[in-house]
């Protein structure tokens, strides 16, 4: 089990019950917060981050309402794989962590007033193990989605140079065909221009 799995060994019901409860209110602060905050963020990427943070709530909900590993894994692998950051190749580092410390901050606020009370050190260090996890995820799924633009790109090129070389072989074949029907024209003219001078 990995380290960040291993701190969701226990289960915290509260949590997720107060997770569960107030998804919606989390997902909406957090949009507020994001475009107060980042007002420079292209549309698409925050329209995917509005459209996914519900259902990851929901999906951190679920892995801190179980002890059992294969249930965590499988609340894990089945949320979206946009990830808690939104993570996507036009959005800068320093954007992602701003989003990352709004997104923490108003998920413990709105769960300590749905407990009301402060959540535990384990509470907290299972949280927050949960959000990372979700977070390796996106990362996971941005890496993979790079190497598949990537072996797109190449494939691609690949058939642009082998069009190209295909191209340029049929040009320099009869480039080729020409020089040596001139070059028999010459020999044959050459002939006869020593068979006059004879």
């Amino acid at each position: 089990m990995s380290p960040l799995l291993a701190q969701l060994s226990h289960s915290f019901p509260e949590v997720a019950r107060a997770i569960r409860l107030d998804a919606d209110g989390i997902a909406l602060e957090l949009d507020a917060a994001v475009l107060q905050s980042m007002p420079e963020m292209k549309s698409p990427t925050f329209d995917e981050i509005r459209q996914s943070a519900p259902q990851i709530l929901l999906g951190v909900a679920d892995a801190l309402a179980s002890a059992d590993p294969t249930n965590i894994r499988k609340s894990v692998s089945g949320s979206p794989g946009v990830g808690l950051s939104g993570c996507r190749l036009h959005l800068a580092l320093f954007e992602l962590m701003q989003e990352d410390r709004l997104l923490r901050a108003i998920i413990v606020q709105h769960i300590e007033s749905g407990l009301g009370r402060q959540m535990t050190v384990m509470e907290s260090a299972a949280l927050h193990a949960a959000i990372d996890v979700m977070h390796q995820r996106s990362v996971i799924a941005l890496v993979a989605q790079q190497k598949s633009d990537l072996r797109g790109a190449a494939e691609k090129e690949m058939k642009y140079l082998s069009f190209l070389s295909h191209d340029l072989n049929n040009h320099l074949f009869g480039v080729t065909l020409s020089l040596l029907e001139l070059g028999l024209l010459l020999k044959k003219a050459g002939g006869f221009a020593n068979a006059e001078e004879s």
